[in-house]
C-alpha cells in the first residue's frame, strides 16, 4: 500500500473505513471522523491510487479525489 508511512514510533494509514494511527503502547485510533463523508465517498480505484506521505510533521494523502492533511503533532486535520 501506498499510502501507509511511518514518523518517528507511529505507523499512518488510509482503510476503506479512514486514517488511522498505531504509536506504542497506544490503541489504533482513526484520525480521519472529520473527513468520514470524503473517505466513505471514495472508490476502490481512488483506494488503490491513494498515495501518502509523513513530512513536516503532517500526514499527507493524497487520492483522485483530492488530498487532506494531518498533523501528526497535534493529531489533528490542518490544511
Amino acid at each position: 500500500m501506498r499510502s501507509v508511512c511511518s514518523h518517528r514510533a507511529a505507523l499512518y494509514w488510509l482503510s476503506p473505513e479512514g486514517v488511522y494511527v498505531a504509536a506504542e503502547g497506544q490503541p489504533i485510533t482513526r484520525i480521519s471522523d472529520d473527513i468520514s463523508e470524503f473517505i466513505e465517498g471514495l472508490s476502490a480505484t481512488d483506494l488503490a491510487k491513494a498515495s501518502a506521505v509523513c513530512w513536516d510533521e503532517k500526514y499527507i494523502l493524497t487520492t483522485p479525489a483530492g488530498t487532506r492533511k494531518w498533523s501528526i503533532r497535534i493529531r489533528r486535520r490542518g490544511r
